[in-house]
C-alpha cells in the first residue's frame, strides 16, 4: 500500500484527461443525472478554494470534485473507475475531503454555481492527480486499526 504525498509540476495531456472522462462514465452503476465532476487545472483557483477551505496545501496539476445527486453511490463508483484510469495511465492520486467542506458550505454556495455544478448536487469529496514526486509505504498494520471484522 502507498500514500502520495507530492506530486510533479507536470502537466496532465488532455487525451488523458479526457480517457478519465470516460472511465467514469464507464461504471457499473452509471445513473445519467447521479453524479457531476469538476477539473480544475488552474492552480491560482485552486489556492483560493485551498484557502477558503483551510485544504491540504499540496500541489498537483488536476483536482477533480465529485458531485452527487441523492445518493452517492454511483458517483463514489464513478470516481473511483476515473481513479483506476488514472493509476492505469502512470498518475498518482491523493483522495482530499476540503473540497465538501467548501462546497456543501452554506456561505459559499455560490462557487458551485460559478464552477458550474447543477441545482440539487452535494460535493463528496475529490482528489488530487499528477505524477508521483514522492510517496510513503503504509504499514500493513495500519490498515486493521480501519476496520472492525465479526465473524
Amino acid at each position: 500500500m502507498r500514500k502520495v504525498t507530492s506530486f510533479k509540476k507536470e502537466p496532465i495531456a488532455s487525451e488523458l484527461v479526457e480517457a478519465m472522462s470516460r472511465a467514469a462514465l464507464s461504471a457499473a452503476s452509471f445513473e445519467e443525472s447521479s453524479f457531476f465532476f469538476v477539473f480544475v487545472e488552474n492552480d491560482g483557483i485552486l489556492e483560493q478554494m485551498r484557502a477558503l477551505a483551510d485544504g491540504n496545501a499540496v500541489y498537483a496539476p488536476l483536482a477533480v470534485f465529485a458531485f452527487a445527486k441523492g445518493s452517492p453511490i454511483s458517483a463514489s463508483h464513478a470516481f473511483m473507475t476515473m481513479c483506476e484510469k488514472a493509476e492505469e495511465e502512470g498518475l498518482g492520486v491523493m483522495f482530499i475531503d476540503w473540497p465538501a467542506v467548501l462546497f456543501n458550505d452554506p456561505r459559499h454556495m455560490e462557487m458551485k454555481e460559478a464552477v458550474g455544478v447543477p441545482y440539487g448536487y452535494a460535493c463528496i469529496g475529490g482528489g488530487l492527480f499528477g505524477f508521483i514526486e514522492t510517496e510513503e509505504s503504509l504499514t500493513e498494520d495500519a490498515s486493521y486499526q480501519k476496520f472492525s471484522y465479526i465473524q
